[in-house]
Protein backbone atom coordinates (compact mmCIF):
# COMPACT_ATOMS: atom_id res chain seq x y z
CA UNK A 1 0.00 0.00 0.00
CA UNK A 2 1.25 3.27 -0.84
CA UNK A 3 2.12 6.51 1.34
CA UNK A 4 -0.99 9.15 1.42
CA UNK A 5 0.17 12.36 -0.12
CA UNK A 6 -2.84 13.93 -0.50
CA UNK A 7 -2.13 17.39 2.08
CA UNK A 8 1.25 16.53 2.86
CA UNK A 9 4.17 17.59 1.46
CA UNK A 10 7.65 15.73 -0.42
CA UNK A 11 11.05 15.77 0.21
CA UNK A 12 13.74 14.31 -0.77
CA UNK A 13 16.70 13.57 1.62
CA UNK A 14 20.01 11.16 0.52
CA UNK A 15 17.99 10.43 -2.64
CA UNK A 16 15.06 8.84 -0.93
CA UNK A 17 11.24 10.51 -0.65
CA UNK A 18 9.57 11.40 2.69
CA UNK A 19 6.38 12.35 3.22
CA UNK A 20 5.63 14.99 5.82
CA UNK A 21 2.89 16.48 7.48
CA UNK A 22 2.25 17.97 10.71
CA UNK A 23 -0.53 16.97 12.77
CA UNK A 24 -2.33 18.05 16.17
CA UNK A 25 -2.44 15.01 18.54
CA UNK A 26 -5.67 12.88 19.59
CA UNK A 27 -5.66 12.78 22.97
CA UNK A 28 -2.74 15.41 23.84
CA UNK A 29 -2.38 19.09 23.54
CA UNK A 30 0.81 18.56 20.62
CA UNK A 31 0.94 19.02 17.17
CA UNK A 32 3.04 16.46 15.85
CA UNK A 33 5.16 15.93 13.27
CA UNK A 34 4.83 13.03 11.11
CA UNK A 35 7.71 11.66 8.37
CA UNK A 36 7.69 8.42 6.72
CA UNK A 37 9.71 7.24 3.67
CA UNK A 38 8.14 6.73 0.80
CA UNK A 39 9.16 2.85 0.87
CA UNK A 40 7.98 3.03 4.60
CA UNK A 41 11.81 2.14 5.43
CA UNK A 42 11.43 4.62 7.92
CA UNK A 43 8.37 6.39 10.38
CA UNK A 44 9.64 9.14 12.48
CA UNK A 45 6.97 11.02 15.11
CA UNK A 46 7.62 13.94 16.97
CA UNK A 47 6.14 16.23 19.21
CA UNK A 48 7.06 19.85 17.84
CA UNK A 49 5.51 21.75 20.71
CA UNK A 50 6.64 20.18 23.99
CA UNK A 51 9.15 22.07 25.68
CA UNK A 52 10.54 18.57 27.59
CA UNK A 53 11.15 16.43 24.68
CA UNK A 54 14.71 16.45 24.44
CA UNK A 55 15.54 12.70 22.50
CA UNK A 56 16.74 15.28 19.47
CA UNK A 57 20.45 16.66 19.75
CA UNK A 58 19.15 19.96 18.48
CA UNK A 59 16.33 22.29 18.79
CA UNK A 60 12.77 22.31 17.55
CA UNK A 61 12.56 25.80 15.77
CA UNK A 62 9.01 27.57 16.05
CA UNK A 63 8.66 27.22 12.32
CA UNK A 64 9.08 23.96 10.79
CA UNK A 65 10.74 24.19 7.82
CA UNK A 66 11.82 21.40 4.95
CA UNK A 67 15.59 22.39 6.44
CA UNK A 68 14.56 21.06 10.00
CA UNK A 69 12.66 18.18 8.59
CA UNK A 70 15.91 16.87 6.48
CA UNK A 71 17.90 17.11 9.67
CA UNK A 72 15.00 15.14 11.67
CA UNK A 73 15.70 12.35 8.58
CA UNK A 74 18.89 12.30 8.88
CA UNK A 75 19.36 12.04 12.78
CA UNK A 76 16.95 9.33 12.33
CA UNK A 77 18.50 7.62 9.45
CA UNK A 78 21.99 7.64 11.33
CA UNK A 79 20.29 6.26 14.78
CA UNK A 80 17.96 3.29 12.97
CA UNK A 81 21.72 2.57 11.55
CA UNK A 82 23.77 2.32 14.07
CA UNK A 83 20.93 0.70 15.50
CA UNK A 84 21.09 -2.24 12.70
CA UNK A 85 25.15 -3.06 13.41
CA UNK A 86 24.36 -3.15 17.06
CA UNK A 87 22.32 -5.59 16.41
Amino acid sequence: MAVRTKGRRKIICNGNTYIWHIKLGYDDPYYWLHIMAEDKHLHVIIPIDDANYTDLPFPIPKAITPKFVSEVIQWAEALSSERKMKN
